[in-house]
């Protein structure tokens, strides 16, 4: 019984050199891990505010606002987001017409895995499927257009699925 309590009683001798640098590389770690955490839900904040920026400038667009496609002398008219966001619709909807509304439920869904921490390998698959699925909706859009009259700046479908229409 003398012994084990001896053996219970002594502590590990650990070297002061390699007790140190083992506290100091978790130390390293820890704060390398935090930082990315934080740089993640800056991340995550940034675009959920895009998100929601990019959505109300896109639903408000108006095509009297001053913009890429427009001449209009006054000041911001429709869009709820102001110049930027009259400037952001109007590139938008010129590129990939109505379907351009469909990148905001995928942003949406990032910025809220970035927020939890939910890894996402394949984001850029994600988005090539999602440009993919927006020009062929586009594309029918453009095809059931034909020349009719659209308050939009290059149609319901933008001007992508707009060219590819002309040249089926």
């Amino acid at each position: 019984a003398g012994t084990s309590r001896k053996m219970a009683s002594r502590s590990p001798k650990i070297a002061p050199k390699a007790a140190l640098k083992s506290n100091m590389t978790s130390w390293r770690q820890m704060m390398r891990q935090s930082l990315l955490r934080s740089g993640s839900l800056v991340c995550a904040v940034a675009l959920g505010l895009f998100t929601l920026f990019y959505a109300i400038s896109v639903l408000s667009y108006g095509q009297e606002d001053r913009a890429f496609n427009s001449a209009a002398g006054r000041e911001v008219y429709h869009n709820w987001m102001g110049q930027g966001g009259a400037y952001l619709s109007d590139a938008a909807l010129f590129i990939l017409g109505i379907p351009s509304i469909l990148l905001v439920p995928l942003m949406g869904i990032m910025a809220w895995r970035l927020w939890k921490d939910v890894p996402q390998p394949n984001w850029k698959r994600q988005f090539v499927i999602c440009a993919a699925g927006m020009f062929l909706i586009g594309l029918g859009l453009a095809h059931l257009q034909q020349d009719a009259s659209v308050a939009l700046p290059a149609g319901r479908g933008g001007m992508l699925a707009l060219l590819a229409d002309r040249g089926l």
